[in-house]
């Protein structure tokens, strides 16, 4: 059966596709494709409209009230990179890139928030996870989870009000004043799938505010942490891990973040003290252990496990920073049981 040839017509589109404002990024020359984010123009430390699925943003803060024995731990998501429904359907996306809708990570918002008082007058151990209606904008950058709420003002600080849902009836109003006026600064960490920002915006501040529980209110005075990530791909997937340590005190901050995948890539230093924010060298996994466990500007020890679970657990240990008393906080998101050795490794006291 011999069958005639069939004449194909070049179509001709009625209008042309509407791109996002952001110029558009490619890997092909003369092939321009949607971006995944839009970096923000006016501040880094804004919001960057994460179109790609399977893509995180967050943005974390932690304040220290040594007087009160108090840690607080909040961190504010879009796209809640744990979420086992959001990285289930990221998969069958996968799978079926063209018969399954792509999760967005403005449909998976979550607040994560941790709360450990060690004072025996005032025990508290709350950690959960509250997740709702989300509204974000970048200018000025205001998130608002159902109560919880964080937002920036014209002076540079963050203004944190954080209520809990459970039994406790934990409610705070916090605010994070910058204690240098250091610009933002954005490490590009590449382990080989995605592109993955982490902005270190203020690794120093002063905290202040109120503490209200059913049996007291407390007045809230200490030091604190914040820093944002950005990614265009879920994190720790298969073999990959994600650790961020820092250890901080009124005056300075170290921190180090590692994010491995198909390449592993180096981890990343930020120093923050009175003089400038700056990126150390890239450091190798040993080189941070050496730095950590062999030198004397940093000392940990005494181990608090904040909470843990079948994918990710979160340290708080007290710590000296050279001489001086200071907070040192890790989390590791790690697929069992490669978080096994990674946890053994970098979160073990110095002896």
């Amino acid at each position: 059966r011999v069958c005639s040839p069939v004449r194909i017509q070049p179509y001709s589109s009625p209008a042309a596709l509407p791109l996002p404002s952001a110029p558009a990024h490619s890997t092909i020359p003369g092939v321009p494709t949607i971006p995944m984010f839009n970096p923000p123009l006016a501040h880094p430390n804004a919001a960057h409209d994460i179109y790609a699925p399977g893509g995180y943003e967050w943005w974390h803060f932690a304040a220290i009230d040594p007087l009160q024995q108090l840690t607080i731990l909040a961190t504010f998501y879009r796209g809640y990179i744990l979420d086992r429904q959001y990285l289930r359907q990221y998969r069958r996306y996968l799978r079926q890139p063209t018969r399954r809708k792509p999760p967005a990570p403005a449909d998976f918002p979550c607040l994560a928030l941790r709360v450990l008082s060690t004072d025996s007058q005032r025990p508290l151990n709350i950690t959960e996870r509250a997740t709702g209606p989300l509204h974000l904008t970048s200018s000025p950058l205001h998130f608002a989870l159902n109560a919880n709420v964080f937002s920036q003002h014209d002076d540079g600080a963050y203004h944190l009000h954080l209520h809990s849902q459970g039994r406790e009836g934990f409610t705070a109003d916090l605010t994070f004043t910058p204690s240098f006026p250091h610009p933002p600064l954005t490490n590009i960490l590449t382990p080989g799938a995605g592109e993955h920002r982490w902005i270190a915006a203020a690794p120093n501040c002063a905290v202040r505010g109120s503490i209200s529980i059913p049996s007291s209110n407390i007045s809230f005075s200490g030091f604190g942490y914040h820093d944002h990530h950005v990614g265009t791909r879920p994190i720790a997937l298969g073999n990959g891990s994600f650790t961020l340590a820092r250890a901080i005190t009124p005056s300075r901050a170290l921190a180090f973040c590692r994010l491995t995948g198909p390449q592993n890539s180096p981890s990343t230093l930020v120093e923050s003290d009175a003089l400038s924010l700056r990126s150390a060298p890239a450091l190798s996994h040993r080189d941070w252990i050496t730095r950590v466990h062999r030198t004397s500007d940093i000392r940990i020890e005494q181990l608090t496990l904040l909470s843990r679970n079948r994918y990710s657990a979160h340290f708080e240990y007290d710590a000296t920073l050279e001489g001086q008393p200071a907070r040192a906080l890790c989390d590791v998101i790690a697929p069992a049981p490669a978080g096994g050795q990674l946890l053994a490794d970098i979160l073990a006291p110095s002896a």
